[in-house]
């Protein structure tokens, strides 16, 4: 069997971070499927019709041939090698990733029927079923029919008397609508908040739309096609068109054999959500239009070329004027040696003109580059480990309203190392950064240079532990930064030059029930400004969970600081405590949780709180909770009064539901 290789979650992660710069981690564009993820981890696919999640609307999935199977399975932190069977023949060579799942995209389209397909993780000699679905194939070859509903919600609506005084009736439902047809042609989801809270609302009403997207699919047998309304997933390059998740309309088309993709947008500047300008495109002066076009000279090589460009009008925020602007680029990503090096190329020119009645400002062309190749220089036995090498500059002002996360006025170098022989794993990153780059000559430039450390190891990854031990797993770390003052112009602001370090270790160890961590960190900031502000601590951790496997569930954490400031050195101490308890499975459970905290410094601010939770379940995913709470200090932030109290009652309904098949 052909297998696809996979690499541990935070392996992938770190390979990704090495080349996305400008990615925004925690953004709907953030892809399991992202072009180089896919690059890294579907080495066997390397010369098959792949399309590349970044150059079709950023939907994450490769597909070719007249139709294609949908299998949803959660990849998240498995480690090994994929094989895929359909009715027990190897299709893996015509597997890619996608969100939520996996794509199998045959050559030729399937015979009516039933079929069964299977998807097997491999590690060494080992397998496991990890899915398993059946998959119909209607006479028409359309790959299967059918469209799934899924709704998940929170209903809720009580009353909350605080300090037996100011009494609040409220009511709440939020929750989202996914649509998706068994052969993924069509996918389509909203988020929706209703709220009584003005404070809650998300454009000024009551009810209203979060976001959304419709996506249509269409596999033909010579080019397949994409299009996408509503907020879009967009990553065409690292510089022009990026972490783009706006409203708007894209369309992207490929040809089967993924020699030719295309791609066009159109997208909304500003974030926005409410059912105000659904398609993004209403206002002129807030939009921004732009294309790609990407080219694979040879199918048995692993090298792409694009062209990106957009061009709009907007704020790109960071404090500076609405204005107009356009920006285009060159990129190429490719990689040799079976997937073992990968490489990528950036060059991008923009031109942005502020607003004159806002900045009277003269347009301002700059350039923005970025190189990046990292190679795998182990691949046997368990052991890996992967280099990399990276260059990124950007001009002061450079401006792509379809990249809003990509920060200018720096030149980074930057080395990374990737590492994993099983019981030990760890990822290292050295980079060297130059701040106002061909910025204003009035501006300070400074020099930063960062180290950082991660990692952790399994003592008894070949062997058994003592009872007593469970699982233990060491973790350790490391970061340093380094910032230095090059130049201060006359009227620029006074050095602020420092030192940080911050090194820490620990041990995690967890048991079938419960399970318990203690980690150490020492962090010392040496301020080297003209008034210096220095500080040296010392950070004790400890977290304990423990369940009884029926009723009783508890977690527990406690930390205690030593620090030595110019005010003077004293401790923190803080602590925590939840714990939940079935009186009646099923039916009754009595929670609480309890925070108190210590502060040390002049002036701060102490704090301590209770509360608790009895829940009826009286009825499927409806709960009747009646709850009741203290807080003081710190945590009696809801009014004037200090300590304060309430008590409240809520009625809360559950919505998960499925349906298929129709």
């Amino acid at each position: 069997m052909t297998l696809l290789h996979f690499q541990p979650e935070n392996v992938a992660r770190q390979t990704e971070d090495f080349f996305c710069w400008a990615c925004d981690r925690a953004s709907l564009s953030e892809k399991p499927g992202s072009e180089f993820q896919m690059g890294r981890t579907l080495n066997a696919l390397r010369g098959t019709a792949v399309i590349a999640a970044l150059l079709i609307g950023g939907s994450g999935q490769a597909q070719q041939g007249g139709q294609s199977i949908f299998v949803p399975v959660d990849l998240t932190g498995l480690a090994g090698d994929l094989g895929v069977e359909v009715d027990g023949i190897d299709m893996t060579e015509f597997v890619s990733i996608a969100d939520g799942g996996i794509v199998i995209a045959p050559g030729a389209p399937l015979p009516p029927g039933t079929y069964e397909v299977v998807v097997y993780l491999w590690q060494g000699n080992d397998y496991e079923v990890i899915a398993s679905m059946s998959h119909d194939v209607g006479g028409g070859g359309a790959g299967g029919s059918g469209t799934e509903l899924a709704v998940t919600a929170t209903t809720e609506a009580g009353v909350r008397n605080l300090n037996g005084e100011d009494e609040n009736t409220m009511a709440r439902s939020a929750g989202e609508v996914e649509v998706t047809t068994v052969d993924n042609r069509l996918n389509a989801g909203a988020a929706w908040l209703a709220t009584t809270e003005p404070d809650e609302e998300l454009d000024g009403r009551p009810v209203d739309l979060g976001e959304y997207f419709v996506e249509w699919r269409h596999f033909g047998q010579r080019a397949d096609t994409t299009f996408r309304m509503g907020n879009q997933a967009l990553e065409y390059d690292r510089l022009m068109v990026a972490d783009l998740t706006r409203r708007g309309l894209s369309a992207g088309i490929a040809t089967t054999d993924g020699r030719v993709e295309l791609g066009f947008f159109g997208a909304q500047v500003s974030p926005d959500l409410g059912g105000d300008n659904l398609a993004g495109l209403n206002d002129a002066d807030d939009r921004a239009m732009g294309g790609m076009v990407v080219f694979t000279p040879s199918e048995a090589l692993d090298f792409r070329i694009g062209l990106a460009g957009v061009q709009g009008r907007g704020d790109p925020g960071d404090l500076l004027q609405t204005g107009e602007g356009a920006a285009a680029g060159l990129f190429v990503r490719g990689s040799f040696d079976d997937g073992r090096t990968r490489y990528l190329l950036d060059f991008g020119v923009a031109r942005w003109d502020e607003d004159a009645e806002l900045a009277g400002a003269e347009p301002e062309t700059t350039r923005a580059a970025l190189f990046g190749i990292e190679r795998d220089m182990l691949l046997e036995d368990e052991r890996s480990l992967t280099l990399g090498f990276a260059v990124e500059h950007v001009d002061t002002g450079f401006v792509s309203l379809a990249n809003p996360s990509l920060a200018d006025a720096r030149r980074d170098l930057r080395l990374t190392t990737i590492y994993d022989s099983g019981p030990l794993s760890f990822s290292g990153m050295l980079e060297h950064q130059t701040t106002n780059v061909n910025g204003p000559a009035d501006y300070e430039t400074d020099h930063i240079v960062t180290a950082e450390i991660d990692g952790s190891y399994f003592p008894y990854h070949n062997g058994t532990p003592p009872a007593w031990m469970g699982t233990p797993e060491v973790i350790f770390g490391a970061a340093l930064i380094d910032q230095r003052r090059v130049e201060t112009p006359a009227m620029a602001p006074d050095p602020a030059d420092f030192l940080s370090l911050e090194v820490y270790g620990g041990l995690v160890v967890q048991h079938d029930l419960w399970g318990w961590s203690a980690t150490y960190t020492y962090s010392d900031f040496d301020d080297q400004a003209a008034v210096p502000a220095d500080l040296v601590s010392h950070r004790i951790d400890g977290t304990l969970d423990w369940s009884d496997g029926e009723k009783i569930d508890m977690a527990l954490n406690a930390a205690v600081t030593w620090n030595d400031e110019p005010l003077g050195a004293f401790y923190d101490t803080e602590f925590g405590l939840s714990l939940s308890y079935e009186i009646v499975p099923g039916k009754w459970t009595a929670s609480t949780e309890v925070t108190w905290y210590d502060y040390g410094a002049p002036g701060a601010v102490d704090g301590a709180s209770i509360g608790a939770d009895l829940t009826w379940s009286f009825a499927p995913a409806t709960d009747l909770i009646f709850s009741g709470g203290w807080a003081e200090g710190g945590d009696a932030v809801e009014s004037t009064q200090d300590p304060e109290w309430f008590v409240g009652l809520m009625l809360r309904h559950q919505t998960n539901f499925t349906r298929g098949g129709f």
